[in-house]
């Protein structure tokens, strides 16, 4: 897919806070019960059957791994951590995410564990999997994610930092990603000077003549 494509998404924001966080759906079955004490014991087995289903397993990991959209499913995970780094995920960011088919890795990770991969691991199947130019890749669309809401928070960048150090990413390959970003951002700044940051004062219009403004050009 197209790196950074704009989509138009329609209530994305609330489902991937709350989506993310459960994406599993743990369906437990419990017997009924045939006395107080029996019930007890089902309940505990349940509850421990249930613990042990809610945390990944090497299996989970490695079925994970073999998934044929595997590079889109981690990219997802690790973009929305990238943007709950700093207050949240905002729209803007939701929509690259959905670029990114957020709902349908997100549908995918359905059959696993509900609660957090370890991040660690899956940048280290990155790693493990794919060449250095896609690992730079999955990066730019990291910083690509972050910088949709229109600043590149230093807090993101410390996570997108740790993920390119888990998948290799040498400390000087990943300062030349990160420069060349912000520099796209200033440069996109600058050709956009009219921001919402900027407050123009009356004197800075000295320059303007004024004199005829009820008179309609031509």
């Amino acid at each position: 897919h197209e790196i950074c494509q704009n989509v138009l998404v329609d209530n994305y924001e609330n489902q991937i806070n709350s989506t993310f966080a459960n994406f599993v759906s743990l369906k437990t079955n419990t017997k009924r019960k045939k006395s107080s004490e029996t019930s007890s014991i089902e309940n505990n087995d349940n509850n421990n059957t249930s613990k042990k289903h809610n945390k990944w397993s090497k299996s989970d990991y490695i079925r994970l791994f073999n998934e044929d959209n595997f590079l889109e499913i981690v990219t997802v995970i690790l973009g929305i951590k990238v943007a709950e780094a700093l207050n949240g995920i905002e729209e803007s960011e939701t929509e690259v995410l959905e670029s990114f088919e957020l709902s349908d890795m997100l549908k995918a990770l359905e059959s696993y564990p509900k609660s957090q991969p370890s991040y660690k691991v899956l940048c280290s199947f990155l790693k493990k999997k794919y060449e250095e130019e896609i690992l730079i890749n999955v990066i730019n669309n990291l910083f690509c994610i972050s910088e949709a809401d229109g600043v590149i928070n230093n807090k993101e960048i410390v996570v997108i930092r740790e993920f390119a150090n888990n998948m290799g990413i040498s400390k000087e390959k990943f300062e030349i990603i990160k420069e060349n970003k912000l520099e796209e951002k200033k440069q996109e700044k600058d050709r956009n000077p009219m921001h919402d940051d900027l407050i123009y004062e009356e004197q800075n219009f000295d320059d303007i003549d004024f004199d005829d403004i009820d008179d309609v050009d031509f």
